[in-house]
């Protein structure tokens, strides 16, 4: 749920998102939420864009937030992330 590794491999992932002057590092990254658990995922897209990097936001489980009568205002969150290049 962020870019504090935790395991060796989560390390491994993170070194690669640093450093940009490595060739491997992503031209895009894909994030996709939990929908239903909105606030605790959009913590680790937050820290990809400060990085620099291009990303896009991607909301999976609206199926189950509805049931849950969460309503995601996404004119709202677009403005609050401050970013143009969200794929919603």
């Amino acid at each position: 749920y962020s870019l504090y590794p935790k395991s060796a491999d989560e390390k491994i992932v993170i070194r690669t998102l640093i450093h940009p002057d490595t060739t491997q590092r992503p031209d895009l990254i894909l994030v996709i939420a939990d929908a239903a658990n909105l606030k605790r995922n959009l913590l680790i897209f937050t820290q990809v864009k400060d990085l620099g990097l291009p990303a896009i936001l991607i909301l999976n489980q609206i199926d189950i937030a509805e049931k849950r009568q969460m309503q995601i205002n996404l004119p709202l969150l677009k403005k609050g992330l401050f970013t143009e290049d969200i794929l919603l």
